[in-house]
């Protein structure tokens, strides 16, 4: 789309359903995730069976950090369609974000059962596994999806913390290398460096002493 098609866009007050989810879906682009839920409601108040109105309304709720609200918006993605695959990813990560650990769990597996090669559905067990600390399961996640895909960021840094707590750290440096180079302005991943650096050292005084 050129940009003066999308700035018409901006400017056009939508009244069909398809046209208010599309407006919701450019202002969720945009970054505008407050008004992009209010087009989100419009369209679902026309048409309460848009899959993908209730998912990006989810997405959206789980940027603004309301992630019961946001189940509440995959849910209603999945009643429509129950293998889509985004929404369990989704609904999954926002129930890791809650402590719901073995829920989140539950939601991963079913999406992998939809798509065993999804590597965001891969990646989010990992993230859940590392938080239960259940870092060798991690691992063989995070690893699944870098066979995948190995130019996301996300699994080799979720790779190096499940390294780092099973005290592999020399390993774990690489591997948030690894991230760092693929997403130089993410600044979580220098965080973690120092994190991993940090209990290496102790583990080394430790067995100094």
């Amino acid at each position: 789309m050129g940009i003066l098609d999308r700035l018409k866009r901006e400017k056009e007050e939508p009244e069909d359903a398809q046209g208010l989810y599309e407006k919701g879906f450019l202002l969720w682009e945009q970054g505008k995730l407050e008004k992009a839920i209010k087009y989100f409601d419009k369209t679902l108040e026309l048409n309460p069976r848009n899959g993908k109105a209730w998912y990006y309304k989810g997405f959206a709720l789980y940027y603004l950090g309301k992630y019961d609200r946001a189940i509440e918006s995959y849910d209603e993605a999945i009643k429509i369609n129950q293998n889509y695959v985004e929404a369990w990813t989704n609904k999954g990560l926002c129930l890791g974000r809650l402590d719901e650990y073995e829920e989140a769990i539950e939601c991963l597996d079913r999406a992998l059962e939809i798509d065993p090669n999804h590597v965001e559905a891969w990646n989010n067990k990992g993230w859940v596994l590392n938080l239960m600390k259940k870092f060798e399961e991690a691992l063989s996640c995070c690893d699944r999806a870098i066979e995948i895909d190995p130019n996301l960021p996300e699994p080799w840094c979720n790779k190096g913390y499940a390294l780092c707590g099973l005290n592999r750290y020399d390993e774990a440096l690489e591997c948030v290398d690894k991230a760092s180079e693929m997403n130089p302005d993410d600044l979580s991943y220098s965080r973690l460096k120092y994190i991993i650096s940090l209990r290496k050292k102790e583990d080394e005084e430790e067995d100094y002493f």
